[in-house]
């Protein structure tokens, strides 16, 4: 147990919401509250994704806490002009690779499109990289999931039949 509560206390926070867009601004401001409570998981970082339209994409994150992410131009502009009513957040606690270089930051996107917000640690990334010849951007174990999904989508795979192949060799 005693374990346990110390990686506990060292895990990242995920926050998000799926609503309709007349809901959009309540649910925004309902993230923004689950960012901030979320900081005791991790306040090395802060992160949004959402996608506004199909086909593309638009993300905004900092190696800064979320009480002062989310009060930052990006942060608010990026709400204010684009609305969305999907969106993942997150707030980072440093395991692996530096807060400092914002590729190590999440939400982890892909040039793609994909998004993933993740919380936990992947013990097999570096086995994964090297098995798969995966080019990561940053450090962090969490890219090795989207980078393995991209790979079985090259392959020809659906978006699901990747993930499920990705999960598979996850660890």
């Amino acid at each position: 147990l005693g374990e346990w509560r110390e990686l506990h206390h060292s895990m990242c926070g995920l926050a998000g919401f799926f609503t309709i867009p007349k809901h959009a601004k309540f649910a925004q401001e309902k993230l923004r509250k689950i960012l901030i409570a979320s900081e005791e998981r991790g306040n090395d970082a802060c992160g949004i994704a959402f996608s506004p339209k199909k086909g593309s994409y638009y993300f905004c994150k900092a190696a800064e806490p979320a009480t002062k992410f989310t009060k930052s131009k990006v942060y608010l502009e990026a709400l204010a002009q684009h609305s969305p009513h999907i969106l993942i957040g997150h707030s980072r606690a440093q395991t692996q690779g530096d807060k400092a270089d914002n590729h190590n930051n999440h939400p982890v996107i892909t040039k793609t499109g994909l998004m993933l917000v993740h919380n936990g640690m992947i013990t097999n990334d570096s086995q994964l990289e090297r098995e798969f010849n995966l080019k990561l951007d940053g450090k962090v174990d969490s890219e090795v999931i989207v980078r393995l999904v991209e790979h079985f989508i090259g392959m020809g795979l659906t978006t699901q039949e990747a993930i499920q192949s990705a999960s598979r060799k996850l660890q």
